[in-house]
Parts: C-alpha cells; structure tokens; sequence
C-alpha cells in the first residue's frame, strides 16, 4: 500500500510520526496490485506499507536497499 505522491510532501518522514497526521492519512493509502514476477521500484520518502495479504497464499518479498558510502 502507498500513497501516491507522498514523496514530494517536505518533511514528510517527521510529520508522519505526528498521530493526528497519520489519522489522516490512513484514509488514502491505495493498493498496490503486483503479479508473480512484477518489481515495485519507489522513492525511499513515499510513504508505503506492507498491507495485510488478504489472500490464502504466501506473499514473497525481496527488499533491496542500496546504501551510498563515501
């Protein structure tokens, strides 16, 4: 689950932790629909969440995050 262009709100990763906030915006995460084999690339700052697999099979993931050293 997403929401969608959650990504360009400015400081979104500290006003999300705000209850209020996140009351809010429960109401306009969508679905995100994926098929065996699909890949869901997103930016690190949308706001996302696993969702609950309303299904009887098992749900697979594989989460990669690249990590820039200097």
């Amino acid at each position: 689950e997403v929401i969608p262009c959650s990504n360009l709100i400015e400081n979104v990763d500290i006003d999300i932790q705000d209850k209020d906030i996140k009351n809010k915006l429960e109401k306009i995460f969508i679905n995100v629909s994926l098929n065996k084999g699909d890949i869901l690339i997103f930016n690190r700052r949308l706001i996302h969440r696993g969702g609950k697999n309303l299904s009887n099979k098992r749900r697979n993931s594989l989460i990669n995050q690249p990590v820039l050293l200097t």
